[in-house]
């Protein structure tokens, strides 16, 4: 808990709003990566905050899946709450998500101000927060997020 409350105040203790440029954040992907919010620059991006074991979550994903394969200049960002890569490794491959998937120990969820799960960021290409929807979507919701963040 020291550290996720340490990392909220070293990145910034804003959390994400409509209309503000995105906090910075520092994620480790399933791939071994780093993501930051400098590599989402430059294209508009869906980031999806959810966890393995959520109805809800697990009720959305086939709809941004779709999504991810219909809008392919859309950057696809899955974040899951605090779960070991084993977990999210069965879950991703259940559902075939091909984004990119990453493991949040806290800090995303502090920093963004995520407060329950799922929970959805668009961002623009400029890294600022075009629409945040708490709760599962249907792909109508993301359709329509999606249109708010690239016109």
């Amino acid at each position: 808990m020291m550290s996720v409350m340490l990392a909220a105040v070293l990145l910034g203790s804003n959390v994400a709003t409509v209309g503000d440029a995105a906090p910075p954040f520092f994620l480790d992907t399933l791939g071994g990566g780093t993501l930051t919010i400098h590599a989402l620059r430059g294209h508009p991006a869906l980031i999806n905050v959810f966890a393995t074991w959520c109805p809800p979550c697990k009720m959305e994903v086939p709809a941004l899946v779709k999504a991810s394969r219909t809008h392919p200049g859309v950057r696809f960002v899955f974040v899951d709450e605090q779960e070991t890569p084993a977990q999210v490794t069965r879950f991703v491959h259940r559902y075939a998500v091909a984004s990119t998937v990453a493991i949040d120990g806290g800090a995303f969820e502090a920093t963004y101000g995520v407060g329950s799960i799922p929970t959805t960021f668009v961002l623009d290409a400029h890294g600022v927060v075009r629409a945040i929807h708490r709760g599962p979507l249907t792909s109508h919701d993301v359709e329509r997020m999606l249109s708010d963040a690239t016109h």
